[in-house]
């Protein structure tokens, strides 16, 4: 279920400051669990709705753009348990 969010026009810039910190730490934390460790903790809507928050938050308050944004952490890698086999 997803939270219900302030008007980012109603927002002050700590508070702005700090839903983009929240929603960094959420969607870091989201995508290790879905990318790394398959086991996902929100649905894919949830989080693309957190994330198109995030974007839109950035967009507004321009000096809390990090340049990192948390889908760019996760890249899924070959081999191990991803069940791809190893090829030489």
């Amino acid at each position: 279920m997803l939270p219900e969010f302030t008007p980012i026009e109603q927002l002050s810039t700590s508070a702005a400051q700090q839903e983009v910190a929240q929603l960094q730490a959420d969607l870091t934390e989201y995508g290790v669990a879905y990318y790394e460790q398959d086991a996902p903790l929100v649905e894919d809507h949830v989080y693309d709705a957190l994330y198109a928050r995030l974007v839109a938050l950035e967009s507004a308050f321009p000096q809390f753009v990090t340049h990192i944004l948390p889908k760019a952490f996760f890249v899924p890698t070959l081999g191990g348990s991803s069940g791809f086999a190893t090829l030489r």
